[in-house]
């Protein structure tokens, strides 16, 4: 999986693929999202973030950052 850019503390980000995320049960392990960004973890040997630490229905969890994209704006009132 490519990953784009990597998003920021307090945005939103949903699952990049959700059907594939669905059938690996990462929605029934995090849920569907869309979640906040508390931040981002790891570092490497390049000092890339390789999680993204975010806010679930079931606590704060890390995410492997391929995984997530930033959230499409919400319309509405």
């Amino acid at each position: 999986m490519r990953a784009g850019p990597l998003p920021e503390p307090g945005q939103l980000v949903c699952w990049r693929h959700p059907r594939l995320a669905f059938a690996r049960g990462l929605f029934h392990a995090f849920g569907p999202g869309p979640f906040p960004v508390l931040g981002l973890v790891g570092g490497g040997e390049r000092g890339l973030p390789l999680a993204v630490l975010v806010r679930t229905e079931s606590g704060d969890r890390q995410i492997d950052a391929a995984w997530v994209g930033p959230a499409a704006p919400r319309r509405g009132p």
